[in-house]
Order: C-alpha cells, then structure tokens, then sequence
C-alpha cells in the first residue's frame, strides 16, 4: 500500500513538473513572436519605438494578466 502510493505521488510530481517545463519554454518562445511582431509593425504603423526580447516577454506577460478570463463558479 505504501508503495503503490510513493509510486503515484513519484507521476503525479514528475507530471506536474513536465508541465511546468512546458509552460514555461513555450511562454519564453511566445516572448520571441511577441518581441517580433512589435518590432516588425509598430515601429512602421505608429513611429513606436523596437523592444527588446525581454521586454516582448513581459509584455505577454501583463496582457495575460491583463486580458485572461476569470471564471470562478461558486456552486454550492
């Protein structure tokens, strides 16, 4: 019993750290398009100023706080 239980809890964290890994290479390749997109037509459209990969990065970064959806049921 004690060893089926260590065995789940080994996949449910290797599980849950491969999905954070995930996560966290694709925000950092949404980083690289968001930087690209910015530096391909803001300067052009709007006389903007280039930005660097960093700044892309935080810059999805504060539109996902900004913009994600909240959506808490309160079922009783």
């Amino acid at each position: 019993m004690v060893k089926y239980f260590w065995e789940l809890m080994t996949k449910m964290i290797t599980g849950c750290l491969t999905v954070m890994i995930f996560y966290f290479m694709l925000s950092l390749i949404m980083g690289f398009f968001v930087s690209l997109l910015w530096n391909t037509l803001m300067p052009v459209l709007f006389g903007l100023c280039t930005i660097s990969y960093w700044q892309g990065f935080l810059l999805m970064i504060l539109c996902c706080i900004l913009f994600a959806r909240i959506n808490i049921n309160y079922k009783k």
